[in-house]
């Protein structure tokens, strides 16, 4: 029953006690390798026994299971993040209704959302469940290191010659929503998501090469669009540079721009965008090898020069910058993404992989999944019909 399986929950101090010792968890240690440093690590997962095990006993006690009863132990599908408190940190909400900000009123309308959400979700897990995909010849060391990892959780197989099959919990989704607002994040995630995506190139589905289908500059194009404004500009990140700037130059100046985007859409106020764009500067010099650069960065006067000339660069859309709208526009990206995944799945049976703002394909459907991924982004009202440019990458 429910208590002879709590009482088995306590791993203690030593991995032959508890759930570990009755194979009921995954427990694996070692060290993450991250960019800039290495660090202990210790994780435990539930195997899939038992979670079923939870689920069979909270069917036989609930006729009727409603998403907010349903806890992280037993489907862990919808996650809601609580805003962030006075230390900066989140925490999980237990209940998706009554403390969850919806733009429906009734109950009723609330839980028919949210059920359309699982069973998206729901469906899309089945068919990846059936999929064979297989990831072929990790490419970073820390891409090695979590295909270790996932050996030992016996969430991955290795099939020799540097050939990987994804399996069980590696290839499962689930969708995560923030600052307790039903349109807020709303973004997938996954096991396979950890691997870069040099990394992401080697993939194939159903033995099949695949496609990298990305949105080019996602987010800062979306507040074109709501404003109703054409934008045809190619990379959105082009400040600083021009095109007989080096190569190398052009990459390091990109990414950082790239940063911070994010950091001028996300942040609630300039003051704190420019500690976090100072931050993401000295991040990708040292990324790049570029530490003498990387100290010469050392106030806050330099990350502010360098969010005005942003600023200046995207003039007619400025006024979202410091409004923390980014994570509506994660809420939109992710509607547009599961939607184009349902519709592969359900009129070419085909499945896919999301990775935020990207979608990995079987290459023979590339071309057919941009129009699909154009259609649903011109269903979005807020973007005024307008089209995304999408940019496919494909392993040669």
């Amino acid at each position: 029953n429910i208590y002879s399986i709590i009482n088995l929950c306590s791993i203690k101090k030593s991995p032959d006690l508890g759930l570990y010792k009755f194979s009921y968890i995954y427990h694996a240690t070692g060290y993450y390798y991250h960019k800039y440093s290495k660090g202990k690590l210790s994780r435990c997962f539930p195997r899939e026994c038992l979670q079923d095990k939870f689920s069979t006993i909270i069917k036989k006690y609930d006729k009727e299971i409603e998403p907010e009863r349903v806890t992280g132990v037993s489907d862990d599908l919808l996650l809601m993040r609580s805003p962030k408190d006075d230390q900066g940190k989140n925490h999980i909400v237990p209940n998706l209704i009554d403390k969850v900000h919806f733009p429906e009123n009734r109950r009723q309308d609330k839980m028919f959302r949210l059920k359309q959400y699982k069973n998206d979700i729901l469906e899309l897990n089945k068919a990846l469940k059936q999929a064979k995909i297989i990831l072929y010849k990790p490419v970073t060391n820390h891409d090695k290191y979590f295909a270790n990892l996932m050996i030992k959780k016996r969430a991955m197989i290795y099939l020799g010659q540097q050939y990987y099959l994804l399996q069980g919990n590696s290839k499962r989704l689930k969708r995560v929503f923030n600052d307790a607002n039903i349109e807020h994040g709303g973004r997938m995630y996954g096991y396979f998501q950890q691997f870069s995506s040099s990394t992401r190139k080697n993939i194939e589905i159903n033995n099949e090469k695949v496609a990298l289908i990305d949105i080019s500059g996602s987010h800062l194009r979306m507040l074109y669009h709501i404003e109703n404004l054409i934008c045809n500009n190619q990379d959105l990140y082009c400040l600083f540079y021009n095109d007989n700037s080096p190569v190398e130059g052009k990459k390091i100046i990109r990414d950082i721009n790239k940063k911070l985007t994010q950091t001028v859409i996300n942040a609630d106020s300039k003051d704190a965008a420019k500690r976090s764009a100072l931050h993401s500067i000295k991040k990708v010099m040292k990324s790049h090898n570029m530490y003498d650069y990387a100290k010469m960065f050392n106030t806050l006067k330099h990350s502010e020069e360098w969010l005005e000339k942003f600023e200046q660069l995207h003039k007619d859309i400025n006024s979202y910058f410091y409004s923390g709208i980014g994570k509506y526009l994660q809420y939109l990206e992710s509607e547009i993404l599961i939607s184009t995944m349902l519709e592969l799945l359900r009129e070419y049976n085909t499945v896919s992989l999301p990775i935020h703002d990207e979608l990995i394909v079987p290459v023979s459907k590339k071309d057919i999944t941009m129009e699909i991924l154009k259609k649903h982004y011109r269903k979005q009202s807020v973007l005024n019909g307008h089209e995304p440019i999408l940019d496919a990458k494909i392993n040669s």
